[in-house]
């Protein structure tokens, strides 16, 4: 079976966990890299999606973004179940708790390595008391610094899949995960509990 569409989780707006063909645009690879993928957006690569390959025999398509709406989800959807023959797409998310079940079970998962630069920010994160853990997220969260913030769910996801954690830092984990990218949630209250269930 030839697979078309292929999902890499990465905490940052990072192209390096793609393969090497398909890192740099060119005449037959597409790059769509944004914070938040919309409808207009999905439509118009449906719309370029069916166009023809210059150079080679396909066209890839890389979608790098921090979040989905619902919206856009089901219109990408339709191209994924019924994709031209000579399009492939890269999606590039933080986590798969933002696609729906039937967006992610078209998509083939590729295994991507940790970034040291994150594993070193939760390293760092973890080192600390508790009070110092929730004054850096109030500091972190008011600088907008997003990347200190994947890089934080990042660690708590290898941590909890590491090492024999309870139940509970592994729920608190999946609803940070699942609200954390979700507009009108609260990110403060989200990384202090996590930070309250981590040890």
């Amino acid at each position: 079976m030839t697979h078309h569409a292929f999902v890499y989780y990465q905490n940052s707006l990072d192209l390096a966990v793609l393969p090497d063909s398909v890192r740099v645009p060119g005449a037959d690879v597409e790059h769509i890299i944004c914070e938040k993928l919309d409808i207009g957006t999905v439509r118009n690569l449906i719309r370029i999606s069916h166009t023809k390959p210059i150079e080679t025999s396909h066209r890839d398509f890389v979608i790098v973004s921090r979040s989905i709406n619902r919206e856009a989800q089901n219109a990408l959807l339709k191209i994924l179940e019924e994709p031209p023959p000579t399009s492939r797409f890269h999606l590039v998310i933080p986590s798969p708790s933002l696609l729906l079940p039937t967006v992610l079970s078209r998509l083939q998962e590729v295994q991507v390595s940790q970034v040291d630069d994150q594993n070193e920010v939760f390293n760092e994160f973890m080192k600390l008391e508790m009070g110092e853990r929730l004054a850096a997220i109030q500091t972190k969260l008011k600088e907008k610094d997003i990347d200190w913030s994947e890089a934080i769910l990042a660690g708590a996801r290898k941590y909890a899949v590491g090492t024999k954690t309870g139940e509970s830092l592994k729920q608190t984990l999946k609803t940070t995960e699942l609200y954390f990218h979700r507009n009108g949630s609260s990110k403060k209250m989200l990384l202090e509990n996590l930070a309250i269930h981590l040890p």
